[in-house]
C-alpha cells in the first residue's frame, strides 16, 4: 500500500491495523518492520526534492535508517534510530536463526532501547507489551513524517 497520501491519523490506523491483530511474535516483528520501512520511505519522499529516483534503489533496512537519520540531526530522535536498528536485528534473528536464547536476547535489547521513551501501561506484559512498544515506535515515525515533535531528550 502506498501510504504517501495518508494523514497522520490514517498512518497510525494503518500501522495499528497491521500490528494489533497479530498474535504471533515472529509475524508481529515482520509486520512492524514492514510498517517502519514504509514510513521511512515516506519520510524520504517528503524531504528529498527528487525522491522518485530512489524507487528503484534497493536499500537495506539498515541503510534506509542511516539515510533518514542523516537528514534528521536532532539528538531528540537518536533513540528511535537505535530502536529501529534493534528491531532490524530482531527481525534478522527470526529470519536466520533458531536459537530461543538469542531471540529473547534480541527482543530484550530492542525493548531496552525504547526505555524511558516508551512506557507501556503497568498491566501489560508479554506480547501485548511488545505490540504496544512497536505501535508507539511506528507512531513516532508517523510523527516525524508529519512534523510533530518526537519524544526524547532535548536536542
Amino acid at each position: 500500500m502506498d501510504t504517501s497520501e495518508l494523514s497522520r491519523k490514517e498512518l497510525l490506523d494503518f500501522a495499528s491495523s497491521h500490528l494489533v491483530i497479530v498474535q504471533d511474535e515472529a509475524l508481529l516483528v515482520l509486520k512492524a518492520h514492514l510498517v517502519a520501512e514504509s514510513l521511512l520511505y515516506e519520510i524520504l519522499d517528503d524531504v528529498l526534492p527528487n525522491a522518485a529516483i530512489l524507487d528503484t534503489a534497493r536499500f537495506s533496512f539498515s541503510q534506509l535508517i542511516s539515510l533518514v537519520e542523516s537528514l534528521r540531526p536532532s539528538h531528540r530522535e537518536k533513540w528511535i534510530w537505535l530502536a529501529l536498528r534493534r528491531l532490524n536485528s530482531l527481525r534478522n534473528e527470526f529470519a536466520h536463526n533458531l536459537s530461543l536464547d538469542r531471540l529473547n536476547q534480541k527482543r530484550n535489547e530492542f525493548l531496552e532501547s525504547t526505555i524511558p521513551w516508551i512506557t507501556p501501561p503497568a498491566d501489560t506484559e508479554g506480547l501485548l507489551q511488545f505490540k504496544f512498544v512497536l505501535l508507539i515506535l511506528c507512531a513516532q515515525l508517523a510523527n516525524i513524517r508529519h512534523g510533530v515533535k518526537t519524544a526524547g531528550p532535548a536536542a
